[in-house]
Order: C-alpha cells, then structure tokens, then sequence
C-alpha cells in the first residue's frame, strides 16, 4: 500500500519487492511485528464498531462455504493462514462453517505454513493430504521441502498472484 501511495508503477511492484519493503521498515522505524499488531487492531476496532460491514468487505470466494460445509461432513480439514485466528473465526462463523479452534492455524501460532504442513503429516500418516494456497512462492516453497513430498498442492487462482504466477 505504501509503495502505491509513493507512485510505486504497479508494473515495478514486484522487482526486488523484498529489498523495498526493508527500506520502507527501516524509514518508518518499524518492525513486521508492529505492522501486523497494528493491523490486528484496526481489524478488531473495525470489527467492533461495524461487524457485518468488515464481514461484507472479507467474502469468502462464490461456492467456497458449500464446500468447506460440506468437506466438514466427509473428513477432517483445517485453516492454514497468516492471518490472525480470531480473524477466521469471525469469516467461519459469519458463513455459517463450523470448525474446531484447534483446526485452525494461524499467525497467532507462530509456525510457518510448513511446519504446520509437516505436523499434519505426524498427526495423520496414513491420510491424503490437499494444500490448497494462492501463493505460488508458498508452493514452491513446500515443493522443495522432502518431508512434505506426500501433500497434493493446489493453486487457488483468487488471491495473492499475478497472471505470471498463473502461467
């Protein structure tokens, strides 16, 4: 958001991101850890003050609360997210999908999308495991790790890629 209000070109966004959102921490005098108890916060105000306005603005994809409702009836499935849980749990609740607090992993946890993946392994050796993730870097992540080599990936094409990571 900050390198678009700067005039960032859109097109440019990507180049060297990693390296730009450093310098961007580092003018601000923040940390990652700030950022994100600063968004949990303003979600939370907005939350309070205007739930079903914040549940209307964090839609779930068209037919995804069927699935998830009717996926709840057939095996076990959990949320690996880096958003805060209590953020899901509000998503969850608001399109009527029931899930265990334990199912759902989140930045609260401090595990990383792997590690989550890699105990899901322990806890259910003898089950087909599906990760679904919008993420093209997530998944090449994962593909590069050998203990997770049994886990069917899915790119989810909503979300956070680009028609390069499509392609």
């Amino acid at each position: 958001m900050r390198l678009l209000y700067l005039e960032e070109p859109i097109e440019a966004l990507y180049s060297d991101y990693g390296n730009k959102i450093q310098i961007l921490l580092k003018e601000a005098q923040v940390s990652t850890d700030d950022l994100k108890k600063l968004f949990g916060e303003t979600r939370d105000a907005w939350i309070d003050n205007d739930l079903a306005d914040w549940i209307n603005m964090n839609p779930l994809f068209e037919g995804v609360a069927a699935k998830l409702r009717q996926l709840g009836q057939q095996c076990p499935w959990y949320v690996i997210t880096t958003k805060q849980e209590r953020f899901v749990k509000q998503i969850l609740k608001a399109n009527a999908i029931e899930l265990a607090d334990e199912r759902i992993f989140g930045l609260d946890r401090n595990m990383s999308k792997v590690e989550v993946l890699k105990g899901l392994i322990k806890n259910h050796p003898n089950e087909t495991i599906y990760f679904v993730e919008d993420r093209l870097p997530t998944l090449l992540n994962v593909l590069k790790i050998n203990e997770l080599a049994s886990v069917n990936l899915i790119f989810a094409l909503w979300g956070y890629n680009t028609a390069e990571d499509k392609a």
